[in-house]
């Protein structure tokens, strides 16, 4: 009644009605089985046939009951009332059995067949040549063996079967099945270049991306597992495996690696006893270019090209630019960079050669090295040529020792911000060399200063001009010209006056001088106006001494030597100069010179004439 129950149970559960397939029993010659029921004792014996429906082979499944139709309906055989496990079991055993290749032996079905009996109930099971277990004992043990064996292994998958693979993408890897069970699989879904060789999988990454790698079971045939059953007959079941399959979960990626630069320079810092301090710092806003040194690839797509330029990259604040780049010959090149500081023009030459998922870091130092400033002064002064028509005649020439300042004409702040110098304080002094120069390397931040004399040489006017210049440009070294005219100081000039009078302080003009400097050299000789005075303008620094020469006519000549400072600028230097009028006598008294004049004329006169007369002969 059971029976009849789950069957009608089955007959509603099936979705697809199946037409009636035909038993076939073929005995097997001198074979007959023998099954005892541990549980209730009962024993049977027959002699052992081969079950066909529609020519397949079948396995009995409900042994002892007996046999009395050969059209039977198909069933799903899930719907069989076995546990799962059991039908699991057994569709390997069947599987296993006589169909398989190599199995096509009376001695595999039985085995087959021994195997199932034993499994769905308590039955010990053996083989004889003749019915109830007289004759010889056929053993199948080898061949329950080798079923066992095959079962028990059936559902063993490759040893990286569940295991996600990485991989770089368009390269190619071999998996190594240490089961040594991959021959038994083949491919049936991948977005890759999948194959098997033997126990080795070979799998070319060649969609980027993640994958996943479906292996199945080979089988020797497609058919599906059918159970036949009827209400007052013997069951049969038509056995195959189950699909086996094997999922290996991929992940293919292009390789990258970080160019991380990092750029510093000498920024600055502090001002200390009128010289300013750099520290090693960060550099930001300095621009680079990245180019493709050689072609690149990413698997077989060429993705730059040789000298392409890709991409710009600018340091931050922190003095430091990055990019993610696969693998391959790159060069970096300064674009621009501080205005303070050289460009690098050299090619950085980055070689990039990762092989991991994770992004490898390429770190690169970079430095900037400040610009050099010179400061470019030439002084000169007034030299004192003499005197040309009463009046100081100078030329320029380098002048040394002045002594210059520098001051700057902002505030300077250090690279944080912090007040370091203050408009208009003394930065550092120059002093000017023995040509008149000042040409020194200054480290001075880039900015508006001026310079402005401090001190000059004796005997020169302090030069009030101020000289504004900036510090800026694109050179490597910038030379700053403080002026393109020249920087001159004028000579401290005085005028000088000489009076000349007689002893009423009348002017008596006619009088001849001669004007001396210092070292002995003359240096004018001039003759009073009609009232008396020679005036000198423009008269250069220095001592002086002069005195008369001639007097006018009447007059004895002042024999004095007059000493004269011109220390002074613009200052008016007056020397009265006085002489006395000789005595009025008559002729008479000429008479005894006049004679002495006509004698020393006349002696003059015959010695010349001997002279003559020796040279003509």
């Amino acid at each position: 009644m059971k029976k009849i129950l789950l069957l009608f149970l089955f007959s509603m559960l099936c979705f697809k009605v199946h037409a009636a397939e035909y038993l076939d029993l073929i005995p097997i010659d001198g074979v007959f089985s023998s099954q005892l029921n541990v549980d209730t004792g009962a024993y049977f014996s027959s002699n052992q046939k081969k079950y066909f429906m529609d020519g397949k082979i079948v396995y009995c499944v409900e042994p002892g009951v007996d046999i009395y139709t050969r059209e039977y309906s198909p069933f799903d055989i899930s719907l069989s009332s076995f546990d799962r496990s059991i039908i699991d079991k057994i569709k390997l055993i069947g599987y296993f059995g006589y169909d398989y290749p190599g199995h096509q032996s009376d001695s595999y079905f039985l085995a087959a067949q021994e195997l199932i009996w034993e499994l769905i109930g308590h039955n010990e099971v053996h083989f004889t040549s003749q019915k109830n277990d007289m004759g010889d004992m056929i053993n199948v043990d080898i061949e329950k063996n080798n079923i066992m064996s095959l079962v028990n292994h059936y559902y063993v998958k490759p040893s990286f079967s569940d295991n996600l693979i990485t991989g770089v993408y368009h390269n190619e890897i071999v998996l190594v099945d240490s089961n040594n069970v991959l021959s038994n699989y083949e491919v049936v879904s991948t977005n890759n270049n999948v194959a098997i060789d033997g126990n080795k999988l070979i799998i070319k990454f060649s969609n980027l991306g993640s994958d996943e790698i479906v292996l199945k079971k080979k089988k020797y045939d497609n058919l599906s597992s059918v159970s036949y059953m009827d209400q007052y007959s013997q069951d049969f079941m038509f056995l195959r495996a189950d699909d086996v399959f094997s999922s290996i979960y991929i992940e293919s990626f292009i390789p990258l690696s970080n160019i991380h630069i990092s750029k510093s320079g000498l920024l600055l810092s502090d001002f200390d006893n009128g010289k300013f301090i750099y520290d090693e710092s960060n550099l930001s806003d300095v621009v680079f270019g990245l180019y493709a040194s050689d072609d690149v690839f990413v698997g077989d797509e060429l993705v730059y090209y040789s000298d392409q330029f890709i991409q710009e990259l600018v340091t931050t604040q922190d003095g430091v630019s990055s990019v993610d780049l696969p693998n391959g010959d790159y060069y970096l090149k300064e674009i621009s960079t501080n205005d303070e500081f050289i460009i690098n023009n050299e090619k950085v030459l980055v070689h990039l050669e990762n092989y991991n998922k994770e992004v490898e870091t390429h770190m690169i130092d970079l430095k900037n090295e400040r610009k050099k400033v010179f400061i470019n002064l030439r002084k000169y002064g007034e030299f004192f040529d003499g005197i040309d028509n009463e009046k100081g005649v100078y030329s320029l020439e380098p002048l040394g020792k002045v002594k210059f300042g520098l001051y700057s004409s902002n505030d300077i702040y250090s690279s944080s911000g912090d007040l370091l110098v203050s408009k208009d304080v003394l930065i550092q002094e120059f002093l000017t060399n023995d040509d008149g120069y000042v040409f020194e390397s200054v480290n001075l931040p880039f900015g508006t200063y001026y310079m402005k004399e401090l001190e000059t040489s004796f005997g020169y006017k302090l030069d009030e001009n101020i000289y504004e210049f900036s510090i800026s440009g694109d050179s490597d070294i910038i030379q700053v010209n403080i002026t393109k005219e020249p920087i001159v100081n004028e000579m401290i000039k005085s005028t000088l006056v000489i009076n000349k009078v007689d002893e009423y302080g009348n002017g008596l003009g006619g009088a001849k001088f001669k004007i001396f400097d210092s070292f002995d050299n003359l240096i004018y000789e001039g003759v009073t106006d009609s009232n008396g005075f020679l005036c000198i303008d423009d008269l250069a620094y220095g001592k002086y001494y002069f005195y008369e020469v001639s007097a006018p006519n009447g007059y004895y000549v002042d024999d004095t030597v007059y000493n004269v400072n011109a220390f002074d600028d613009n200052s008016l230097i007056q020397v009265k100069v006085v002489n006395n009028k000789m005595p009025v006598t008559s002729d008479i008294y000429d008479i005894p010179r006049k004679f002495s004049m006509v004698g020393l004329g006349f002696g003059l006169l015959t010695l010349s004439l001997a002279v003559i007369y020796e040279k003509n002969n």
